[in-house]
């Protein structure tokens, strides 16, 4: 079959080109679905019955769905907040977060055995034009940031030292490293970054919470 490609598609080889696609047909495979039986629901669920299966995985897509809700009100109530306040944002911070970003879809990209310096080239871009893209949500994020941290402040609220070490027995999880080993390779600095992100989360529950509230009244 033939294909026409824009003359803006990214890669210049066959932009406004039509190409010609030839495809051999080797094999034809059906997928043949396993019984829905107790033995399936022990081997995939680890329960004893079809019936518990079912219940298992109405409980996990009723909890996704709460999380998701919960996210989706989160997220409102930060731009709310954000929006209701004027802060003067220095470049560097928007820099700093933009390149945060960056990174974020790096690690995204890497589970799907894709690389960033790939996904740059299909898209046609470069790091420093991905970067100016970015910026205007990363402003945001800086500001929801700052907005969050402020309120921290004005709430006194405090991180104790069994929080922190909670929260980097978390990270630990997954990392390749005894735990006790990663939690000490965690200098100064990165303790004072996950103090800062546990105190916005901390003032993020807060405005829930107090939305919550005002709802209710």
């Amino acid at each position: 079959f033939r294909l026409s490609f824009p003359a803006d598609y990214p890669l210049k080889e066959i932009s406004g080109k039509e190409i010609l696609f030839k495809i051999k047909l080797k094999k034809i495979s059906e997928k043949e679905l396993p019984e829905l039986n107790d033995e399936f629901a022990k081997r995939v669920g680890k329960v004893d019955s079809v019936e518990k299966l079912k219940e298992e995985v109405k409980k996990n897509l009723e909890a996704q769905r709460v999380e998701e809700a919960e996210a989706e009100v989160r997220d409102a109530l930060i731009q709310q907040a954000s929006e209701s306040v004027t802060v003067d944002i220095p470049d560097a911070l928007v820099k700093r977060e933009a390149d945060q970003m960056i990174d974020e879809l790096s690690r995204s990209l890497k589970k799907s055995n894709v690389t960033l310096e790939q996904y740059l080239k299909n898209t046609g871009k470069d790091t420093e034009g991905l970067r100016e893209e970015l910026k205007p949500s990363a402003s945001k994020r800086v500001k929801a940031k700052l907005v969050l941290r402020a309120m921290a402040d004005k709430e006194k609220m405090e991180i104790s030292e069994d929080e922190l070490q909670t929260e980097m027995k978390a990270l630990a999880t997954g990392i390749e490293r005894p735990e006790e080993e990663f939690i000490r390779s965690i200098d100064e600095a990165g303790r004072d970054y996950i103090m800062d992100y546990l105190l916005r989360r901390k003032a993020l529950d807060f405005l829930v919470a107090e939305a919550k509230i005002s709802k209710e009244r």
